[in-house]
């Protein structure tokens, strides 16, 4: 299980000042005991996603992130504003943190390329596409295995999405 006491060592405070970025960029006019309130329920949410996906990582094989690793993620997975409402819709980021971590067994019993991006942040529409970069990593490692290696470990798999990502975002 991912030590929660890490957060509050590494990252509590940046992630505080993520979520009082992001409270003065959506709501500038929210101030007092109202702004105390909303951003210590960001804070919470943010590290509840972040803390979900550390375990989620952990079942497939990576490692936890890092603080950068966390800021990559969150600015690629920052909860939305609800333009109706103009309040930050935290009940939907808490549902799909929820709905993220019920995936651990499935992704602990089937590392595939789907929970590798998920774990990373890709975009939906990369998510739904994923099976395009699972051949691709299905092809080297069967290439690897037919040259006599073995399949590449859970952190290249990470590398090689990453660059295939990269690739894709051209």
């Amino acid at each position: 299980m991912v030590r929660l006491e890490r957060y509050f060592e590494d990252i509590y405070e940046y992630v505080d000042l993520w979520a009082s970025g992001l409270i003065k960029a959506y709501i500038p006019e929210i101030e007092g005991e109202g702004y105390l309130r909303l951003k210590t329920r960001v804070v919470e949410a943010i590290l509840d996603r972040l803390d979900t996906v550390n375990q989620l990582r952990l079942s497939i094989g990576l490692d936890e992130m890092e603080t950068e690793d966390c800021y990559d993620y969150y600015i690629n997975n920052v909860p939305e504003l609800d333009e109706k409402s103009k309040s930050i819709n935290l009940y939907k980021y808490d549902v799909e943190t929820r709905e993220m971590a019920e995936k651990q067994d499935e992704f602990q019993k089937n590392p595939n390329a789907q929970a590798y991006l998920v774990v990373m942040g890709a975009p939906d529409i990369i998510l739904e596409n994923s099976h395009v970069m699972q051949e691709r990593i299905d092809l080297i490692n069967r290439l690897l295995v037919e040259g006599g290696h073995a399949k590449i470990s859970p952190q290249k798999t990470e590398e090689v999405l990453t660059k295939l990502l990269v690739v894709s975002s051209w």
